[in-house]
């Protein structure tokens, strides 16, 4: 949520919600960073 705002959203249930289930091209390589450093894991790529 931290490095891409535009594309995930954290609520106060703690629950992670994917605000663009289609990656913007120009926002390709910081999903895929999130996704790496995401330490619970939450978050996939499906190709």
């Amino acid at each position: 949520m931290g490095i891409v705002p535009e594309a995930f959203e954290l609520g106060d249930d703690d629950m992670l919600t994917v605000l663009q289930p289609q990656v913007a091209p120009e926002n390709e390589e910081l999903v895929r960073g999130a996704v790496r450093q995401c330490h619970r894991q939450a978050i996939s790529i499906t190709e």
